[in-house]
């Protein structure tokens, strides 16, 4: 009845790093299943080349990212006139916060590829273990932030499928 009187809800960190943390995280999984998968997609079947264009690309992706948090966090103070009281440490955690969990989770779905040597059932492995990990974000996230868990979890999972969706087809334009 009275929606718009609902508390807010309680995050474990403080906001900004709950944002950077959920960022870097959806970044490094989707957006790396995406380059790999576009990598494939467009004919390059080499396992190496393929987990080195993809370190290189969320290498930088996470930096650009980590970057672009700083200077949006950084501008949101200015804005509020923070800054002359608090600095930059603030923006700088935010922007190491996003960098550390895009490379860590960037990473991590690449592994897949360090135990099967086909390039096309690393992929497949690769592909599941995204998937998964962006249902259980959703999951975490409405737990969190007490929302409906399975809603939070297709709506992540489907971001992921499509994320994967727009690397392939960039693929297939790049054969």
């Amino acid at each position: 009845m009275f929606r718009f009187l609902k508390k807010k809800n309680e995050l474990p960190v403080e906001r900004e790093y709950f944002l950077s943390m959920f960022s870097g995280v959806e970044g490094g999984l989707a957006t790396t299943a995406a380059i790999v998968s576009g990598l494939v997609v467009s004919g390059n079947n080499e396992i190496r080349t393929v987990i080195l264009i993809a370190l290189i690309s969320f290498s930088v992706q996470a930096f650009n990212g980590a970057i672009g948090r700083f200077s949006a966090e950084h501008t949101n103070d200015q804005i509020d006139k923070i800054d002359e009281l608090e600095g930059y440490k603030k923006p700088i955690i935010d922007a190491v916060i996003q960098f550390i969990t895009h490379v860590g989770f960037s990473a991590l779905i690449l592994v897949p590829f360090a135990y099967i040597n086909n390039i096309y059932y690393g992929l497949f492995a690769m592909f599941g273990l995204t998937l998964a990990l962006m249902f259980l974000l959703g999951v975490i996230k409405a737990l969190v932030l007490h929302n409906k868990v399975k809603k939070n979890g297709l709506e992540m999972f489907y971001m992921a499928i499509a994320v994967i969706i727009i690397g392939s087809l960039a693929g297939l334009v790049g054969r």
